[in-house]
């Protein structure tokens, strides 16, 4: 029987969020196919999305398990809907939210599973949960590690929404150009220039004091 190393994300904001999270625990870690599961610490994050709703208790759970991606993305599900999940409004308030992060090194982008999750490199509390389980743990397609990623973003939290003005990234070596080439797409674009806070870049010191190893770092 093949295992495979699997890595879920956890959270809720509706009835006793820490029981909800508790029980979702349970019920995999009672499931046959499951052979051993580790959480994370619980923490409290503010809701992504512009609803007005409850904070959310999140935690990652790290899992053992010889079911197919597919069997566990449909498992999750399943304990959703056991717990109480309604898919009412997207990014609203639920009782339990169960997301597939990692699987493997695998990446699948189907209608309806994609692996690793899309977002998970723009969540902080997505991304500390993972640190505490493996911060070394490469994704697959960035390449970079979670505890590179979770250091990235400064403890925030940023969500796709196609309802929201969009942002554009433009990220590169010193010296080659970036903010003349942002402040022109900004022009083009009518858009806001929004310049780096080099006082927050934890690498940018480093480099300007000899480190040239660290400056795809400082990007």
């Amino acid at each position: 029987m093949t295992e495979h190393i699997a890595y879920i994300g956890l959270g809720s904001n509706l009835g006793n969020p820490e029981e909800n999270l508790n029980a979702a625990l349970a019920a995999l870690v009672a499931h046959p196919q499951i052979q051993h599961i580790q959480s994370s610490s619980f923490y409290q994050t503010e809701p992504l999305g512009r609803l007005v709703q409850p904070q959310f208790l999140n935690a990652a759970a790290k899992l053992t398990t010889a079911l197919s991606c597919r069997q566990l993305f449909e498992l999750l599900q399943e304990t959703e809907s056991q717990l109480g999940r309604e898919r009412n409004v997207h990014w609203g308030p639920r009782t339990i939210d169960l997301d597939l992060l990692f699987y493997d090194d695998q990446c699948i982008d189907e209608p309806d599973l994609t692996v690793p999750h899309s977002q998970l490199h723009l969540r902080s509390f997505v991304l500390r949960g993972l640190c505490e389980l493996d911060a070394n743990r490469v994704h697959p397609k960035i390449g970079r590690t979670v505890r590179q990623l979770y250091d990235r973003l400064h403890e925030q939290n940023f969500s796709l929404d196609s309802g929201r003005p969009q942002l554009v990234s433009v990220a590169g070596n010193i010296g080659v150009g970036k903010t003349t080439l942002a402040t022109r797409l900004a022009e083009r674009l009518k858009a806001e220039f929004v310049p780096e806070k080099y006082d927050a870049n934890p690498y940018l010191s480093d480099v300007y004091n000899g480190h040239e190893e660290l400056a795809l770092d400082s990007e």
